[in-house]
Formats: structure tokens, sequence, C-alpha cells
């Protein structure tokens, strides 16, 4: 791994991955388990019926904009305010995303650690919009022979801005980006973007702020 990051560091000029919060413990944990477990049957049933499912709803869980419109202030880190502070990247533990996302799975912060990378100007958050990652991640599967999984296209869709950049200033960087799943189990979402069935929301900003607004007071 150290070998593996070295190589980054030192001929990665620009490196993109995706921030968000998903549901890697359930596959990882529960539903990678029992497959393990599970007789033919059941496996086919889980990957026919299941898996689509829980990924459909996978992809939503990071689309609240926490690193480019949230604050970086100490909030609760469960909308229970049960939790201690933490310091983070935060829209307001009582934010909640428009409705047609799936709000059970939002959540309203940013892990510490990048949150405090952006804070120092390490690294520099960028939100894109759904449809225009779909089409990245199409433009690299007809490249490349990948479908990228929707929420990766994210990071497709900054190396693609940022090679089209290159290329028209004339120069040569190497552009570095995390392909963190196969979008093979999201075909449908690919389906729905084809016929035009995927749209862009907008946050609204009064509900935002109204949710920063209530972020505690720490002395």
């Amino acid at each position: 791994m150290a070998y593996v990051m070295d190589i980054v560091m030192r001929w990665g000029h620009i490196v993109f991955g995706v921030a968000w919060i998903g549901l890697l413990y359930y596959f990882n944990f529960v539903q990678t388990e029992y497959v393990k477990e599970a007789d033919d049957s059941a496996k086919a049933d889980v990957m026919a019926k299941l898996a689509p499912r829980a990924l459909w709803w996978f992809r939503w869980a990071a689309n609240c904009p926490s690193l480019t419109k949230g604050k970086y202030a100490y909030d609760f880190g469960d909308t229970g305010n049960l939790t201690p502070l933490v310091k983070m990247h935060t829209l307001g533990s009582s934010f909640l995303p428009p409705a047609s996302h799936a709000g059970g799975l939002r959540y309203h912060g940013m892990a510490p650690l990048v949150s405090q990378l952006v804070d120092l100007g390490e690294i520099t958050p960028t939100a894109y919009s759904q449809t225009e990652c779909f089409d990245a991640g199409i433009t690299f599967a007809r490249a490349e022979g990948i479908v990228p999984a929707p929420e990766a296209n994210h990071a497709v869709k900054g190396a693609l801005l940022e090679a089209m950049k290159c290329k028209e200033e004339g120069v040569s960087r190497a552009i570095l980006f995390n392909l963190c799943g196969h979008g093979y189990f999201d075909m449908q979402a690919y389906t729905d973007y084809n016929a035009g069935r995927l749209e862009d929301h907008a946050y609204d900003e009064s509900e935002v702020a109204m949710a920063l607004a209530g972020l505690p007071s720490v002395a």
C-alpha cells in the first residue's frame, strides 16, 4: 500500500476521488456474509432481486453536498443529537435532502479528516449534477468498455473535465481517479438516464441556512 501511495504522490499531478457515505457496511457485513452461506437458488435470488434494489438506494446515499454547501463547524454526528460533537463540514444535523432522495440514508456531515484537508486547502471539493455525471460515465464506458457505478461517475466527470482542460491548454498531466465500483448492478439507473427519467434537484438554500443556524454553540 505504501508503494502504491508513493507512486500516486510522485506521479499524480491531479487526483480525483468520491467523498460520500454509502451502505458498505450492509454489503460487506450482511449481504456478502449471507451469500457465503446461502444455497445456489438463494444466491441467484439475491443477485436478481435484492442487490439491484439495494444498489438503487445506495447511489442516493451521498446526496448531501456537505463539502460544497456545508460549514466547517462542530456538530452532532447523528440526527438524534446523541453523539459527541465532531468538527466537520456539515449541513446541520436537522437538514433533510429533497424528497426524491433516500432521506433515511442521507448523512449531513463529512469525515473529520477529509473536512480538515479541505479546510487546510489540501483538497478542493466540487459538486456535479447526476445527469452530467451519467453522461460522463457513458462516455467512459464507450471508450474503455467499463460501466462505472453511478457514484464513481462523479470522479469520472472531474477527470474528463480536467483532461479536456489539459487538451485546450496543450499541457500533459497525469490524472488519477478512483473508479470505486462497476455499474453492472445499476443498469436500471442508466436505463432511466437514457430514457430521460433522471432529473437534477437543486437544494433549497433557505433550508440549508435554516439547518446551519441550528448548529450547537461551542465556546
